[in-house]
């Protein structure tokens, strides 16, 4: 499969990311960080950023937590590069456009 129109989403690692998000709960934890947000930033476009970056280097931390408990050094890589192809900005956008219309989808 390219790089390119997954369901919808910019690529298939980027909409896998946003199905497991949804999957795993974890959407609910960055609607609450996207409401945390507000609080102190009122830039849509810069709360947008702060949870990309937020979700980068939690799945990020998780690689390297998995390393430490034993993942080979190649899954790692692969793992790893496969997150560098997901468009986190795509990802955020949708959570914090579920936020601002009241949902939890």
């Amino acid at each position: 499969m390219s790089d390119t129109q997954c369901n919808g989403w910019k690529n298939r690692q980027t909409w896998l990311v946003n199905l497991w998000i949804h999957e795993s709960g974890e959407f609910s934890y960055y609607i609450d960080r996207a409401v945390a947000l507000t609080s102190t930033i009122d830039d849509r476009e810069s709360i947008i950023r702060h949870i990309a970056d937020d979700m980068r280097a939690d799945y990020a931390d998780q690689i390297c937590d998995n390393v430490d408990r034993g993942m080979s050094l190649m899954f790692s890589d692969l793992l790893g590069h496969a997150l560098a192809c997901v468009d986190w900005h795509t990802i955020a956008t949708h959570i914090v456009d579920e936020f601002a219309n009241g949902g939890d989808q």
